[in-house]
């Protein structure tokens, strides 16, 4: 027992010596590790008039660390693999994949590939036209109105096979953040169907400038469109409809503006002395400050007459094209539209009791008891505030069909 115990300092020394060591031979160990991405490879010092025709691979590598806090936030933007052209000639060749760290406690010490083999061809030059696509948007609540670019064309180098197969050219519009227009260079590239860059192709100017218009992103609503009619058609002469094509538009603008209008007007159509069928290109007039029209401005106005030949009229006849609002609804109903916008009502009296009817007449709807999300609904002389005297002659259509979410 004595004898065992003997030297036990020096054995117990020994086990820590060898403790150690192991902590040391995997500290060693834990100090390679493998790059999880796969890295791009470049050219480099390619001949002017030459080009690469093939897409380049990509290699994974083997690293030597200090410590493993040196691979937090570690990307393959850190590294720099590329090939060397310098002094090519046209053909394939094997070359040497080398790789540089961009940050000093990190060594690369294995490439895997190490060698690559590059085919180079002439350079050729091709002329495409140019769109543009947003990669990042404004800042929230504002919207691109509208981009207008300095050229609708652009010439990009590359290989023959490889511009053979660009039909077009992106510019590559970075608005993050922007609340207001901007008037910049933008860098060019040319995308695959998947959005991915081809590599490859250069261009003759690597940016093109282009003005964006950036505004605040406005509400909208549809509203129905009556026309101004001033003016009288020839003796004799009535108007026996008017259509509205389209009838209704689209309008942007800030809510508060949009709640209080019901319907849009267009600009004056002066049928003085009118005598056959006529069609009339107008645009929407009388619009507050702040609303526009989505899309086109102008609408097409139809209007049909007849000969007052009847022995049996007994005044003056009038056709009015009449906006549809509804008077009164639940709070349930929300989202409210009509097919059509409008109707056409022809009515007779006397030409002073016409004068007096008010220019705002409208169809009124009451829907506050429909049922559902949607309902046809006739319109007679109950929903129209027409003074006595004054008789209907036709109300086209004589039903809509209202809906609501």
């Amino acid at each position: 027992m004595k004898r065992k115990l003997r030297n036990w300092e020096i054995k117990v020394l020994a086990v820590l010596a060898a403790i150690i060591f192991w902590f040391l031979v995997v500290a060693t160990e834990n100090t390679f590790y493998t790059f999880p991405e796969e890295v791009p490879v470049k050219a480099f010092n390619v001949p002017e008039n030459l080009v690469v025709a093939e897409d380049l691979t990509t290699v994974t590598l083997r690293l030597k660390i200090d410590n493993r806090d040196t691979i937090k936030n570690l990307t393959s933007d850190d590294f720099n693999a590329y090939v060397d052209l310098e002094g090519a000639g046209v053909g394939e060749r094997e070359v040497d994949i080398e790789v540089s760290s961009k940050k000093s406690e990190i060594n690369v010490v294995k490439v895997d590939p190490s060698k690559i083999t590059v085919k180079i061809e002439e350079k050729s030059e091709k002329e495409v036209p140019i769109d543009y696509e947003i990669v990042n948007n404004p800042k929230e609540g504002f919207v691109v109105k509208d981009v207008e670019i300095s050229s609708d064309r652009v010439i990009i180098k590359g290989s023959e096979d490889n511009l053979n197969n660009v039909e077009s050219a992106t510019l590559l519009l970075d608005l993050e953040d922007f609340d207001s227009d901007i008037e910049s260079e933008f860098r060019i590239t040319v995308l695959d169907d998947d959005e991915n860059e081809i590599q490859g192709i250069t261009f003759e100017n690597e940016k093109l400038k282009a003005k964006v218009q950036i505004g605040t992103i406005n509400d909208q609503k549809i509203a129905g469109v009556q026309p101004t009619i001033i003016g009288t058609p020839n003796e004799n002469i009535w108007i026996k409809s008017i259509t509205v094509d389209p009838n209704f538009v689209v309008l942007d603008g800030e809510s508060d503006k949009l709640n209080s209008i019901d319907f849009v007007k267009t600009a004056d159509i002066d049928v003085s002395g009118l005598s056959a069928d006529s069609n009339f290109d107008v645009q929407i007039a009388g619009l507050p400050e702040g609303v526009s029209v989505e899309g086109s401005n102008t609408v097409n106005v139809s209007i049909k007459v007849d000969v007052n030949n009847s022995t049996n009229i007994s005044g003056v006849r009038k056709t009015y094209t009449l906006p549809i609002i509804v008077s009164k609804f639940s709070t349930e109903q929300k989202g409210i539209s009509f097919d059509p916008m409008t109707i056409t009502l022809v009515v007779e009296a006397e030409q002073e009791l016409l004068d007096t009817i008010s220019k705002k007449i409208n169809v009124e709807l009451d829907i506050s008891e429909y049922e559902g999300n949607s309902a046809d609904i006739n319109i007679t002389e109950e929903n129209i505030d027409l003074p006595p005297g004054v008789n209907v002659v036709s109300i086209t259509p004589s039903a809509i069909n209202v809906s609501w979410e």
